[in-house]
């Protein structure tokens, strides 16, 4: 029945110019989309666009692996030739694949990426080699952990002690950082003509390690600030948190404010620096930046 059902409607919907797709909704563990992945396998046949269902909870896996697989028995155009992740925990909120998957439809390359929650860095990387992902991108809390797990690691990630960026070369998992850049690039546009004097960074995790590998190269003398507040005398404070992690600071309005979190758009240490009269910019521009 659930082929001839499919066939039927695959059918229909090709003679109307429609892709038939559908999602594999029993997932909610890896046991049961091994029950259930015949069944799927036997209907995605008829799919003109074979589905992923990523709206399962944030410790399960996913039927990426089973629609790559029908991707590639039944020579399906436009599909899923390359397949990337990112991971993080909790990751309730990243705009990454929505800017990455708008980069490559602009760029009609054949690829596409999904968010990928996981506890751990062994279950991340677990699940990347199941799926046969081309490349991973690496957030909190999993930037320093994902390293002792790689094949090889870049020689400045390496340097800086983070990885936010994993890519399969040659059968091998390889990690690189993009931070240092992505940030370098972002804050420079940020502060214009500027000059920065002294710059405090708030953290002292993987991403306060690229905020200091971009300093370093910029010439910028900074102070590292981990669960302390910074005195008075800096230009510039760049919050590499995902809190607001000095509520006692009262700003001057003369810094300049640089938050790495993204999501809500205004975190609360910015809407404190604006209050204050500050300059102020979120990191959505750091992962546009990456991006590119």
């Amino acid at each position: 029945f659930v082929e001839a059902f499919a066939d039927s409607c695959g059918e229909g919907g090709k003679s109307h110019g429609i892709s038939l797709t559908g999602h594999m909704m029993a997932e909610s563990t890896l046991d049961d989309q091994t029950s259930y992945a015949g069944e799927v396998m036997r209907a995605y046949r008829s799919f003109g666009i074979p589905g992923i269902d990523m709206l399962c909870g944030f410790f399960e896996f996913t039927t990426a692996k089973q629609c790559q697989s029908a991707v590639r028995q039944y020579g399906r155009a436009g599909m899923l030739s390359e397949l990337y992740g990112v991971t993080g925990w909790p990751l309730k909120a990243t705009l990454s694949p929505a800017i990455h998957n708008a980069a490559f439809a602009a760029a009609d390359v054949d690829a596409v990426m999904v968010p990928v929650p996981c506890r751990s860095a062994e279950e991340a990387l677990e699940f990347m080699k199941a799926s046969s992902m081309k490349g991973m991108a690496v957030t909190i809390p999993h930037k320093e952990s994902i390293m002792e797990l790689l094949d090889e690691i870049d020689p400045v990630a390496r340097k800086i002690g983070a990885v936010n960026t994993v890519a399969v070369e040659r059968g091998r998992y390889v990690g690189y950082n993009t931070d240092y850049e992505g940030f370098a690039e972002a804050f420079k546009e940020f502060v214009g003509e500027t000059r920065i004097n002294r710059a405090a960074i708030l953290g002292a995790g993987g991403a306060a390690k690229a905020v200091m590998a971009a300093f370093e190269k910029m010439g910028i003398v900074y102070e590292v600030f981990h669960r302390r507040t910074p005195g008075e005398g800096f230009d510039c404070i760049v919050n590499a948190t995902p809190v607001d992690p000095i509520g006692d600071y009262r700003f001057t309005g003369r810094e300049m404010v640089y938050d790495l979190t993204y999501v809500p758009e205004v975190t609360p240490l910015m809407a404190r620096a604006a209050g204050a009269g500050c300059r102020t910019e979120n990191g959505l521009s750091m992962i546009i930046q990456q991006a590119r």
